[in-house]
C-alpha cells in the first residue's frame, strides 16, 4: 500500500496563507461606511469643515483633530510643532508657524507622510522628522 505524505513546509505555507487571508483591514479602515477615521494620516476638507474647527487656523484644527501629526519621529509625545516640517502644495519646507497663518477654508487637505513617502519626495530633508504636506484649494 502506498502512502503519501505532505512535506512538511506545505502545511507550514497554508497556515501563513490562511493567516494572511484572515488578517485584520488596513489600519485606519472602519465597518461603518461614512464613519470618521481618527487615526488615519490625512484630514480630510470634509473634517476641516466640522463646526468644532471651521474659521481656526490649520494649527489649531491639526492640534484638535490629530495632535498626534505634531510628535517627532523618535516618539517624543510632547508634541512639539517646531520639530514638524511643513510643505505646502509640494514646495519646499515652510515654518510650522505658517499653518497658523492659514485658516481651514483655505486648505483641502493635510497628509502625514510616513517615512518613506517623505524621503521619496523630499530625499533626506524628509525623513528626519515628522512632514505635513498640505494642500491649498484651488481658486
Amino acid at each position: 500500500m502506498l502512502t503519501w505524505h505532505r512535506p512538511p513546509f506545505t502545511s507550514s505555507l497554508l497556515i501563513v496563507a490562511l493567516s494572511l487571508a484572515c488578517a485584520s483591514s488596513p489600519r485606519g479602515a472602519t465597518s461603518t461606511p461614512g464613519a470618521r477615521v481618527s487615526d488615519s494620516d490625512v484630514i480630510t476638507q470634509e473634517e476641516l469643515a466640522d463646526p468644532s474647527v471651521a474659521g481656526s487656523t490649520v494649527l489649531e484644527a491639526v492640534r484638535h483633530l490629530r495632535p498626534r501629526f505634531l510628535n517627532t519621529r523618535s516618539g517624543d509625545l510632547r508634541g512639539h510643532p517646531e520639530g514638524v516640517q511643513v510643505s505646502v502644495n509640494g514646495g519646499e519646507f515652510v515654518p510650522v508657524s505658517e499653518l497658523a497663518r492659514m485658516t481651514t477654508a483655505e486648505v483641502s487637505e493635510v497628509r502625514y507622510l510616513s517615512v518613506a513617502d517623505a524621503s521619496l519626495r523630499f530625499g533626506l530633508k524628509g525623513s528626519m522628522r515628522p512632514v505635513l504636506l498640505v494642500t491649498l484649494r484651488s481658486r
